[in-house]
């Protein structure tokens, strides 16, 4: 082989480990958080940072006609525990950690979703305490809030 084409060889593999090792750092490096977003007919009604949340608790979101989902965090994931849905797909999918696919309840308008990203100059639940979920509910009637209860 050439010495010039051998060149151009050893530039084309060295560019191509170079680009992989970019793609997979970029894919595997977080620059924020991971925030979990709880949303009730199409508002954000809870924002809680995963990453800070210290003790696994559960909380209540209701909604009309006595629908209620029962959510429960923990560190670095979360998951609706129980449901009074027909369906119970939403339960049945499990706890969620990264921003790949959401959890919907459709019968109830309930979505969590993880953007991988820090929400500026928010508050967020960091969660080092318990929360009973008949003490902390949420109605589909009350103002979408962001946690900021710290222990």
């Amino acid at each position: 082989m050439p010495k010039s084409n051998k060149k151009w060889l050893i530039a084309i593999i060295a560019i191509l480990v170079i680009s992989g090792i970019a793609a997979y750092g970029v894919s595997h490096w977080q620059t924020g958080g991971h925030i979990a977003k709880v949303y009730l007919n199409d508002k954000v009604i809870r924002t809680i940072d995963l990453d800070k949340v210290k003790k696994t608790y559960t909380f209540r979101v209701d909604g009309p006609d006595g629908h209620y989902n029962i959510i429960e965090v923990s560190p670095g994931a979360i998951r609706i525990k129980e449901a009074n849905c027909p369906d119970q797909i939403c339960v049945n999918q499990g706890a969620i950690s990264n921003g790949v696919e959401p959890i919907v309840c459709l019968p109830h308008r309930l979505m969590i979703k993880i953007d991988d990203q820090v929400v500026a100059d928010h508050k967020h639940d960091h969660a080092g305490h318990d929360h009973r979920h008949d003490d902390d509910s949420q109605s589909a009637e009350k103002a979408p809030t962001i946690d900021s209860v710290t222990k």
